[in-house]
C-alpha cells in the first residue's frame, strides 16, 4: 500500500499493521519514532506488560497506549492511538510525547522544595501545637505550679519556643530561596510569542514563561503566528518556536520573521543536530537554539540573555 504525500511528510507518525502488530507500511515518522521497517512486529518491539496493552488497543479495548521506546542511547515516550482500516487492518497513530512528559517532571522538581516546606513546617508545627495544648490544660487546673509541675510547665514552654524558633528559621529560609529564585534573572516583564503545534507543550510552556513575569501569546498554527506576527512585530520581545511543525515549518517562520526585518530574538527548539550543524556553519540566520526536549534551566538561562541584550536584534 503507497501512502499519500499528506501522510509521508506529516509530523505525527503512522503505521498501518494487521490485528496482531504486523507492520504492513509505515511513514518516516512512525520510523523514527519507533525504529521499525515494513514486516517488524511492532507490538514485540515493548516488553510483555506493554504487549498486552498493544493487543488491548488494536482489539478496539483501549483508545491509547503510552509507552517507553528503547534505543542505544535513550528512550522515547510515545503515544498510540488506533482505529479500524478494515476487519483485518489498523491505522495506528504516535505521536512524540518526549518533550512534554520532560518538561513536567521539570515543573513537578522545581515544586518539590516548595513541598518539602510545607512537610518541614508541618513537623515543626505538630510538637509545638501538642506543647502548647498540654500548657494550656496546666494552666486551667488552675492549681499552684510549683515543684514538679513548674518544672514540667518549664520543659513544655522551653519546646514551644524552640519549635517557633525553628518555624521561624524555616520560613527565613523559604523566604531566601524565593527571593532568590524571582532574583536569579532580572529582567523586566516582555511578551514572548510560543509556536509549538503540540497543545499540550504550548500550554506548558506558556504557564512557565507566565511564572517569570513574561506575557506569553501562545500559537499552535504556525501561519496563525506569522499573521500575528506581520501585525505585531513592534510589540513582541522574543519568539520561541518549534522545528517540526505541520505547515510553516520552525526554520520557515523564523526565515519569513527575519526577512521582515523583525528585530526581536528568535529562539528555535529542535532536536536535530544537523539543524543546529548548519547554524553553526553559518547556513542558517537562527542564532539561538535549544535542544529538544527542553530544560527548563536552559531556557530560563537564554531567554534572560536574548532579552537582557537591552536592544532587540534580529536573529
Amino acid at each position: 500500500m503507497s501512502l499519500t504525500p499528506e501522510i509521508l511528510l506529516a509530523p505525527f507518525g503512522y503505521i498501518l499493521a494487521d490485528t496482531d502488530g504486523k507492520v504492513l507500511t509505515l511513514n518516516p515518522a512512525a520510523v523514527q519514532l519507533v525504529g521499525l521497517q515494513s514486516g517488524d512486529n511492532f507490538i514485540t518491539r515493548f516488553e510483555i506488560s506493554v504487549q498486552k496493552q498493544m493487543h488491548e488497543l488494536l482489539a478496539g479495548q483501549r483508545r491509547t497506549v503510552e509507552a517507553e521506546v528503547k534505543f542505544d542511547i535513550g528512550t522515547r515516550t510515545v503515544e498510540f492511538m488506533a482505529s479500524p482500516a478494515d476487519a483485518a487492518t489498523r491505522h495506528v497513530y504516535l505521536t512524540d510525547q518526549s518533550e512534554l512528559r520532560a518538561v513536567a517532571r521539570q515543573m513537578s522538581q522545581a515544586q518539590l522544595p516548595g513541598k518539602r516546606f510545607v512537610h518541614d513546617l508541618s513537623n515543626v508545627m505538630t510538637p509545638v501545637s501538642g506543647y502548647a495544648e498540654l500548657v494550656l490544660m496546666m494552666m486551667e487546673e488552675n492549681d499552684l505550679l510549683a515543684g514538679e509541675k513548674l518544672m514540667t510547665l518549664r520543659r513544655y514552654m522551653t519546646e514551644v519556643l524552640s519549635g517557633m524558633r525553628k518555624t521561624e528559621e524555616l520560613i527565613s529560609t523559604e523566604k531566601q530561596r524565593k527571593k532568590s529564585m524571582r532574583g536569579h534573572h532580572q529582567v523586566a516583564p516582555r511578551r514572548i510569542v510560543i509556536v509549538d503545534d503540540e497543545p499540550g507543550i504550548t500550554s506548558f510552556l506558556g504557564e512557565l514563561i507566565q511564572s517569570w513575569n513574561h506575557e506569553p501569546v501562545l500559537f499552535t498554527d504556525s501561519e496563525v503566528a506569522l499573521d500575528y506576527l506581520r501585525a505585531h512585530q513592534d510589540e513582541v520581545d522574543a519568539l520561541l518556536l518549534d522545528h517540526l511543525m505541520p505547515g510553516i515549518s520552525g526554520i520557515d517562520l523564523a526565515t519569513e520573521v527575519l526577512s521582515m526585518g523583525c528585530r526581536f530574538p528568535v529562539i528555535l527548539c529542535t532536536g536535530d543536530q544537523r539543524v543546529i550543524s548548519d547554524q553553526a556553519s553559518g547556513r542558517l540566520r537562527i542564532r539561538n537554539f535549544l535542544s529538544k526536549p527542553i530544560d527548563i534551566n536552559e531556557l530560563d538561562d537564554m531567554l534572560a540573555h536574548v532579552l537582557s541584550a537591552g536592544t532587540r536584534t534580529a536573529g
